[in-house]
C-alpha cells in the first residue's frame, strides 16, 4: 500500500476561453445574459421537468481556471473533483470551486480522469505519459507505485481500494491490486478512451483509432478480455452502466453529406438495443443507479457544417431532452465542448456536473416543487 494514512489517485477537440455566456433551451426563446459581475447565471424552464413534482435549474459556473477539463467525479454533490490539462485539479465543497495544489514531485502532465472512494477520503487521477496521482483527504501526492506505461491514460474506474482499472492509448489496459499496477493484454491497439467498472463482475472499455473511421472497439474484462461485437462503426467515446445494464455512446455517419450522429445502445446480454440517436457529438456519459437508469450525455453540436460548436447536455430517458438537448451557448461565439459528466443519485436534491473546454462547468440542480 502507499505510505500514507489513506491514499488514492484525455482527447482533445477544441479549446477556447469564455467569459460572457448565456444558457438556453433549443425549444425556448428564453435566454439569460451575464450581467458582467461574478454572479452565477441561472435559467429555469418547466419543459425540462423530468417529473411533475420538480424542475431542473441550470447554472453556468464561474471557475478559477481556463484550462480544458476532461474528468469529473464526486462522492456527493457537495464534494466534487474536476481535472484537466496543465495539471489542473478543482474541488467543489458545495458552495465554491477552488484550485487544489498539484503534488510536489509529480510530473506536471495533463489529467484525463478522476475517481475515488464513496466516502471521498481517497481520490485518484490519471493522465499523460502514464501519470497517476492520489489524494488522501488532505494532500495530493505521487505514489511510488509506477503504472508501468508511458502511454496517455484517459479514464480510470474503481471497484474497491484494492481494485482499480485504467485505460489509455494503444490499447493500454492496466489493473491495480492495492500494491502494484499490472498490464492486461487488451487484444487491440485502439486508443481506449472510457472505462466502467461493475463491482464484483466485470470491466468494460471502449475506444477507436484517432485517425481512421470504422475502427471502434468494445472490450469486456472478467478475468480475460473479450472483444464484444457492437453496432457503432466510426468513433467510440463513452461507456457506463448500473446494475446489469451497460450502455455505450458512439458516432457514425450515414455518408459524407449526412451526419454525424451519436447513438446510445444498451447491452442486453446477447446483443445491443439502440435507445436513441441524434445529430451531435457525445464525449461523456454517466448513468445514475436509479429506477429509470437516468443516463446523462454531454458533448457538442454544430449550428451547421463547419459552424460554431455549442456544448450540449442530453438526458435519457426524458420526455423532452430525447429530441431537444439543453444547449449552452456563448455570446462571443467561442467554441466550447463539454467532455465529462457526473451526477449524484439523490432523489430530492440531485445535481449534475458537466465540465469541458476553457474551464467550463455547467451544474444542473433538481428542485422539488412543494
Amino acid at each position: 500500500m502507499f505510505p500514507s494514512p489513506k491514499w488514492l489517485l484525455a482527447l482533445t477537440l477544441f479549446a477556447a476561453s469564455a467569459s460572457s455566456c448565456w444558457l438556453s433551451q433549443t425549444i425556448l426563446t428564453e435566454q439569460l445574459v451575464d450581467g458582467g459581475d461574478d454572479s452565477t447565471d441561472t435559467v429555469t424552464d418547466g419543459l425540462t421537468d423530468p417529473a411533475p413534482e420538480g424542475h431542473w435549474e441550470w447554472q453556468v459556473v464561474d471557475t478559477p481556471t481556463e484550462h480544458q477539463l476532461t474528468g469529473v467525479w464526486g462522492s456527493s454533490n457537495t464534494d466534487v473533483y474536476a481535472v484537466g490539462k496543465s495539471a489542473t485539479i478543482l474541488h467543489f465543497d458545495g458552495d465554491v470551486w477552488s484550485l487544489m495544489e498539484y503534488p510536489v514531485g509529480a510530473p506536471a502532465g495533463s489529467l484525463g480522469d478522476v475517481t475515488g472512494s464513496p466516502e471521498g477520503d481517497e481520490v485518484y487521477a490519471v493522465g499523460t505519459d502514464g501519470l497517476f496521482i492520489a489524494f488522501d483527504g488532505d494532500t495530493w501526492f505521487a505514489p511510488p507505485e509506477d503504472t508501468g506505461t508511458t502511454e496517455n491514460l484517459h479514464d480510470i474506474c474503481r471497484i474497491s481500494e484494492n481494485e482499480m482499472y485504467a485505460v489509455g492509448d494503444e490499447g493500454t489496459f492496466i489493473a491495480f491490486d492495492g500494491y502494484f499496477w499490472d498490464q492486461i493484454n487488451s487484444g487491440t491497439d485502439r486508443n481506449l478512451l472510457s472505462a466502467w467498472c461493475r463491482p464484483g463482475s466485470d470491466v468494460w472499455a471502449v475506444g477507436h483509432l484517432n485517425y481512421s473511421g470504422m475502427s471502434t472497439t468494445v472490450l469486456r474484462f472478467d478475468g480475460a478480455v473479450q472483444l464484444v461485437d457492437h453496432p457503432v462503426g466510426h468513433f467510440m467515446y463513452a461507456v457506463g452502466g448500473a446494475g446489469s445494464v451497460v450502455r455505450i455512446a458512439g458516432m457514425y455517419e450515414e455518408s459524407q453529406e449526412v451526419g454525424p450522429y451519436f447513438s446510445l445502445h444498451t447491452w442486453g446480454g446477447g446483443g445491443w438495443e439502440e435507445n436513441t440517436n441524434n445529430e451531435a457529438f457525445i464525449l461523456g456519459m454517466f448513468i445514475v443507479d436509479n429506477a429509470d437508469l437516468t443516463t446523462w450525455l454531454v458533448g457538442f453540436t454544430e449550428e451547421n457544417e463547419g459552424g460554431i460548436k455549442h456544448p450540449i447536455i442530453y438526458r435519457y430517458p426524458s420526455t423532452v431532452l430525447d429530441e431537444d438537448p439543453l444547449i449552452v451557448e456563448y455570446t462571443d461565439e467561442t467554441e466550447v465542448t463539454l467532455r465529462a459528466v457526473w451526477a449524484d443519485d439523490s432523489q430530492d436534491n440531485g445535481r449534475v456536473f458537466a465540465v469541458g473546454d476553457a474551464g467550463a462547468i455547467v451544474v444542473g440542480s433538481y428542485i422539488m416543487d412543494y
